[in-house]
């Protein structure tokens, strides 16, 4: 997958937070480091993702990321 497909996922990501009309957890400059970094070709980098996407399946198992990343 190129960097572009990451950031691509990435703002997708942010999509569906938003859909849960819930208050962001980070401010707008936040939403735009994340989808900077996830143009990132760095295996941690890809591996903090992944975690972080394991803590959101923790807190509302009906998530499904598969079609993010």
């Amino acid at each position: 997958m190129t960097s572009e497909e990451y950031a691509s996922k990435a703002r997708a990501a942010l999509s569906v937070l938003a859909s849960y009309q819930e208050k962001p957890f980070v401010c707008h400059e936040w939403e735009e480091l994340l989808v900077r970094l996830s143009r990132m070709d760095d295996p941690q980098f890809r591996d903090l993702i992944d975690r972080e996407i394991e803590a959101v399946r923790k807190k509302d198992p009906g998530f499904s990321s598969y079609h993010l990343f």
